[in-house]
């Protein structure tokens, strides 16, 4: 039989090697000696601390104060050391490495059979991972509280086989209830759903519970403790589950969505309400992509203006601007799409061009552009644009531009007219007595007399500048007109066989004169006028080199379109019209030339008056007509003329009639503020058997007449005097009852003055100039006489 082994009797050696080779730190201090002083620290306890080992031995137990601990820790363990008491506590020191350290500490106090304490014997454990992981853990805890409540978001925990549910974080808040209120069971929820939605959410639920979907994605009502219904935004997952796959605990959150739904609902109808502006804007509005070179975004507009369907404009991407746009625009509109670099942000460009309309036509258009995005870099990627057709507005500007134009043409062409005619008008007074008295002096000296070859020449000059009277009273439209229906191609051969000698002989003339045309209303003699000058002007620009002249007649229709381009075609109405065309190859005007040519006394030739196109613009004129010119320099001219067809029949041939002075008798009274017309045209009714009176003005005239109307055959009346003109005259002798022929003297045409007096009803019109036959042939034409 073994002996039992003794018990172990070690000494303090053995001890103290025993309690070196722990892993734990022993601390001993004596409590009897002054300040404590440690009298036995293992190797454990001070490799915990950072310190030298038997570094800690003598000095005081102060030196293990944990002042990195928490305040509350500190004042417990220094109460517990001062009364010699026994404590445990986690202390937090700082080594001196600067390395934190947490000890569990454990003092024990040793006593003597009295009671009385002799020693504090403690056991250090180094805690620090264990510490630093419960403090992570609180912080995580701590992040993810703060979360849930900056975020606002509910958490649940459900287990699925018992149907508890743990409502945590916002869960409860976000419906106004207090953390007691609501039993954590799965039921809560399903009694706080709106019914309305639970036949959506059931089947979400299901099919994520039964695996079909990863993740639980859904928002339904909650109903609040106020009664109110919350959208909610549920997002959870099933985290656990039986070895066969059925769900065991899901977790998710809840997020209150009402604001954002409300906001997403108002956003939603202000982008359906800018969705409806946008369409129905009049104003094309596209958004346009820089780095892909397309249209992102369009509205009905963009494809209106040009015939095209948003579909198409958006198929032709950057092409549609290339296929649409007129050629010459081109440059410009590239120039103006690479121009986006370094454009701030709310800069505004603008770009006008014209574009081909699917159906042909041409429509100008202006965009403004402005930088919609930018990229990573800052460099523009989107352009939103606004394209508004402008043709329209175009074309009314440019019309308000032709009628101020077209006004301001009226406006001097009726200046320089009342000016032309004025001075015409003079000169034709003058004339009269210069033409009558050589008339007169002719018809006294025999046909053999010296001094006829004298008058001849002087008659002849008078003759000449009564015709510069004409052509000055055709272009102020005062000429006189002696209207009649014509056939335009006959009046253009008379033209021609009168000018045949006066054309270059080596200018190629070529003639398509039609004799099936509609007559036109005119003065025969004014638009023979217009064709001599037009054909003069047209042989005198060949320069006497080789060339060509063409004339030609036609019927026409002239549209809107073909009038306006025409000087005077504004005003006139669309329809029949009878043109006349004369082209040459000649040596052709400059523009500025073609601005000037009807303007009176503007020539480039050495000889002439420049009359003969002033009046020919005011025969085209007063005879409703309209004319364009087209020159090229150094290729040649064409002058088109369009005068209204008539409607009435053209008239057979006949022979004019033979009107020759006779001797008559009677008082004829002369009324004239011209001294010599009043004494010319006396002496020339007293040479054809007349008695004349005279009366210088309109009061004379009516005074006068008041005195011998019983006697009075005729009144010769100018029209323009001082005091009362001679409409006024004429109106105060007819209130006096009297009936007597009157004859209306004037520089002006018996065309003005018939539509100055309209019906007013005067038996005669005697124009200045004239002879002595001239007044013989109007007396005989005055019934009675």
């Amino acid at each position: 039989m073994t002996p039992p082994v003794p018990p172990l009797a070690p000494d303090r050696d053995t001890l103290l090697r025993a309690l070196a080779l722990l892993p734990v730190g022993v601390v001993i201090s004596d409590i009897t000696r002054p300040g404590i002083p440690i009298i036995y620290a293992n190797a454990s306890a001070h490799v915990m601390l950072g310190l030298p080992v038997d570094s800690l031995v003598g000095q005081s137990v102060a030196v293990l104060a944990s002042t990195e601990s928490p305040p509350e820790t500190q004042e417990r363990v220094h109460d517990a050391v001062f009364a010699f008491q026994s404590f445990q506590a986690e202390l937090c020191y700082r080594r001196p490495d600067g390395a934190i350290v947490w000890i569990d500490a454990d003092v024990r106090v040793e006593r003597d059979a009295m009671g009385r304490p002799l020693r504090f014997v403690s056991s250090h454990t180094d805690v620090t991972a264990k510490k630093q992981a419960e403090l992570a853990l609180r912080a995580s805890e701590r992040t993810f509280a703060l979360a849930l409540e900056a975020g606002q978001l509910g958490i649940w925990d459900w287990h699925v086989p018992t149907g508890h549910m743990e409502l945590g974080g916002a869960w409860r808040g976000m419906l106004g209830y207090t953390k007691d209120e609501l039993e954590p069971r799965i039921q809560t929820w399903e009694d706080l759903l709106h019914p309305d939605d639970m036949p959506t959410i059931r089947p979400i639920v299901r099919d994520h519970l039964e695996g079909r979907t990863s993740y639980y994605d859904a928002e339904f009502r909650l109903r609040t403790k106020a009664g109110e219904w919350r959208w909610i935004r549920a997002r959870g997952k099933v985290i656990e589950r039986t070895a066969e796959g059925q769900p065991v605990r899901m977790m998710g959150t809840h997020s209150d969505v009402t604001d954002l739904r409300r906001t997403e609902e108002e956003l939603r109808e202000s982008r359906q309400s800018l969705e409806r502006v946008m369409q129905t804007s009049p104003c094309s509005v596209f958004v346009f992509d820089l780095v892909e070179s397309r249209i992102i975004y369009s509205n009905h507009s963009v494809g209106e203006a040009l015939g095209y369907s948003i579909r198409e404009i958006e198929e032709m991407g950057n092409s549609v601007i290339v296929r649409t746009a007129r050629p010459e625009d081109l440059p410009r509109i590239m120039a103006f799409h690479n121009s986006w670099q370094g454009v701030a942000d709310g800069e505004v460009k603008t770009l006008e061009y014209q574009a081909r309309h699917r159906d042909g036509s041409d429509r100008v258009f202006v965009v403004r552009a402005m930088v919609f995005d930018r990229g990573p870099d800052g460099r523009p990627t989107k352009v939103v644009c606004a394209s508004l057709d402008i043709t329209d507005q175009r074309a009314a500007a440019e019309e308000n531009r032709r009628l101020d134009e077209q006004l301001r043409e009226t406006q001097r062409l009726e200046s320089l007219g009342v000016l032309a005619g004025g001075i015409a008008h003079d000169f034709n007074n003058l004339l009269t007595g210069i033409l009558g008295y050589a008339d007169l002096a002719g018809q006294e000296l025999s046909a053999s007399a010296v001094a006829q070859s004298h008058l001849t020449p002087i008659i002849a000059s008078a003759h000449r500048a009564a015709e510069l009277c004409q052509q000055m009273l055709a272009y102020a439209g005062k000429g006189r007109v002696e209207l009649t229906v014509a056939n335009l191609s006959n009046i253009v051969r008379e033209v021609r066989s009168l000018l045949g000698a006066a054309i270059s002989k080596k200018a190629e003339v070529e003639f398509d004169l039609p004799d099936e045309l509609p007559g036109i209303e005119c003065d025969v003699n004014q638009i023979r006028q217009v064709v001599m000058n037009l054909f003069t002007n047209a042989s005198e620009a060949l320069e006497g080199w080789p060339g060509q002249i063409r004339v030609s007649t036609a019927a026409v229709v002239a549209d809107r379109a073909a009038l306006d381009a025409m000087r005077f075609g504004a005003g006139r109405p669309p329809g029949e019209y009878v043109r006349l065309t004369v082209s040459d190859t000649g040596c052709g005007m400059s523009a500025a030339t073609v601005a000037k040519m009807f303007d009176p006394f503007f020539t480039t030739k050495f000889t002439g008056r420049g009359l003969g196109l002033s009046a020919v613009l005011g025969i085209i004129r007063s005879h409703g007509g309209a004319i364009r010119v087209d020159s090229v320099e150094e290729e040649g001219t064409a002058v088109e003329v369009l005068l209204p067809a008539s409607e009435k029949p053209l008239p057979g041939p006949s022979l004019p009639p033979a009107v020759g002075p006779g001797q008559g008798s009677g008082v004829v009274l002369v009324v004239d503020d011209e001294p010599v017309v009043r004494r010319l045209t006396g002496m020339m009714l007293q040479s054809l058997g007349y008695t004349p009176l005279f009366a210088a003005d309109g009061p004379e005239a009516v005074r006068v007449y008041a005195e011998n109307r019983e006697t009075l055959k005729v009144v010769f009346l100018d029209l323009t005097m001082p005091g009362l003109d001679g409409l006024q005259v004429f109106k105060a002798i007819r209130a006096q009852g009297g009936r007597t022929p009157v004859i209306l003297m004037s520089g002006y045409s018996e065309h003005e003055v018939r539509e100055k007096f309209g019906t007013h009803g005067f038996q005669g019109f005697l124009s200045k100039p004239f002879t002595r036959n001239a007044l013989a042939e109007r007396l005989a034409e005055v019934k009675g006489l």
